[in-house]
């Protein structure tokens, strides 16, 4: 089971960054709309058995991930990604759901005030 918090300080990545915390909000909500489309991009390479397309995307989000200091979805991607590059495609399926869970967290701890709906996605 996922936890249901993620501990995210936005106003001191906002400050480490340069940059407002409003600006940094929408980052993370646009990590949030990628990485849902990436995620689903991955298992689509998983079915098709593509595993050098799974380790590509999720590298991918890897990053993204590391540059908000999500580093609870920056672990499993990068288990993931490995999992691609090992052709362990068995195992990535169930990655691909926990980070979805991750992200539904992450959703979650945003503040209120600026959560989009559109941030909302189903497994």
């Amino acid at each position: 089971m996922v936890s249901r918090r993620m501990d995210m300080n936005f106003k001191a990545l906002a400050i480490d960054c340069g940059m407002e915390e409003e600006e940094v909000l929408e980052l993370v909500k646009l990590f949030i709309e990628t990485s849902l489309s990436d995620l689903n991009r991955i298992q689509s390479a998983v079915d098709e058995g593509d595993a050098q397309k799974v380790a590509a995307v999720a590298h991918s989000i890897k990053g993204a991930a590391a540059n908000l200091r999500l580093k609870e979805i920056f672990e499993m991607v990068k288990r993931m990604e490995m999992s691609g590059r090992e052709n362990k495609l068995d195992e990535v399926t169930g990655i691909v759901g926990a980070i979805k869970e991750k992200l539904d967290v992450l959703v979650e701890n945003l503040p209120r005030s600026n959560v989009a709906g559109d941030t909302e996605h189903k497994s």
